[in-house]
């Protein structure tokens, strides 16, 4: 099948990341229980479905079969939320109708070659977001995943969720309030105090890369500076102080690591709002700030020109966002 007209799509990342129903779809994503989608009646036709869903991060969600008749072998359907999808990005895919859908076989897994992993993209509207909906088997030491019907079971397990996914079931069982996490929370709910942090400059404009990720521009009439803060939350490893730019902070009782950039006009921090569970694991939620300053005729600038201190903004703005995820 031809892949549809884009008519209508963002015809830039710039022009997504800023458009109103960009916002709104991130939204309704943080309200939404993106576990809830799964067919686990579907996932049973592959073995025994696990207890429990696996978070593949703060908007993503897996279940997991094992097999009953090949012990070792287990098959998972994965959801990763508001891909970015612009007509560039389905150029090289495969256009197929599922369940009524326009969607699309993404041909990056497609051409991985490696035999066990299939995915698809399920268009949101003309947002020029996506949701991907991944399957894989996998296997234990000594077994082979090949898996030959990987796009045909990850189209039909698409067909028996589309309709859940594009609807996004709302939350209905909120983490334990001693559970500490920043899922369901705005990175850039705090975006009145974080422009108090810069006396004089006011935000022009607020973009958004992903569910949780933002960035809001800064403006100061007479400067000739642009002042961009973005904010991240994410599930991840614990970042450590590598290299001579990082160095060791703690910001409102939470430890974290400073990084200074390879340039002197930009200035990252990174604090554990919910620490790794056991250490080492890739599960702490995480939360990042980074301050940058570009001049608007120049994409370069130098440190004697910078119209603020970076690393005091990124400390004094990362307070505000750790109060407001509390």
């Amino acid at each position: 099948m031809s892949a549809p007209p884009t008519r209508g799509l963002p015809s830039s990342e710039r022009e997504l990341a800023a458009a109103p129903a960009t916002a709104e779809l991130m939204a309704r994503i943080r309200a939404a229980d993106p576990c809830a989608s799964h067919d686990r009646v579907f996932a049973q036709r592959f073995g025994r479905v696990v207890d429990g869903n696996l978070f593949t991060g703060l908007a993503g969600c897996a279940i997991v079969a094992e097999s009953v008749d090949e012990p070792g072998i287990a098959y998972v359907f994965d959801f990763e939320l508001a891909h970015r999808y612009l007509a560039e990005d389905r150029a090289d895919d495969t256009a197929e109708e599922v369940a009524g859908k326009q969607v699309f076989q993404s041909s990056t897994y497609r051409d991985l070659g490696d035999g066990y992993t299939c995915a698809y993209y399920l268009p949101v509207g003309l947002t020029g977001l996506a949701h991907m909906v991944r399957g894989k088997r996998t296997r234990s030491a000594g077994q082979s995943a090949h898996w030959p019907q990987r796009c045909e079971a990850t189209r039909d397990y698409l067909a028996a969720v589309a309709d859940s996914l594009l609807a996004l079931p709302p939350i209905t069982n909120p983490s334990s309030p001693d559970r500490k996490t920043l899922t369901h929370k705005s990175p850039c709910a705090a975006t009145a105090q974080i422009e108090a942090q810069f006396p004089g400059w006011t935000v022009e404009s607020t973009a958004w890369a992903g569910v949780y990720s933002c960035s809001l521009t800064l403006s100061k009439t007479g400067n000739r500076y642009r002042i961009t803060v973005a904010v991240g939350y994410r599930r991840d490893n614990e970042q450590a102080a590598i290299g001579p730019a990082a160095r060791v902070i703690s910001r409102e009782g939470l430890n974290g690591v400073e990084f200074g950039g390879d340039s002197d006009a930009r200035c990252a921090e990174v604090v554990a709002y919910r620490p790794a569970d056991p250490a080492r694991a890739n599960n702490a939620h995480l939360i990042n700030v980074d301050v940058s300053a570009a001049p608007r005729d120049s994409p370069v600038a130098t440190a004697a020109d910078l119209p603020v201190d970076l690393c005091e903004s990124a400390a004094a703005t990362i307070g505000v966002v750790i109060r407001a995820a509390r």
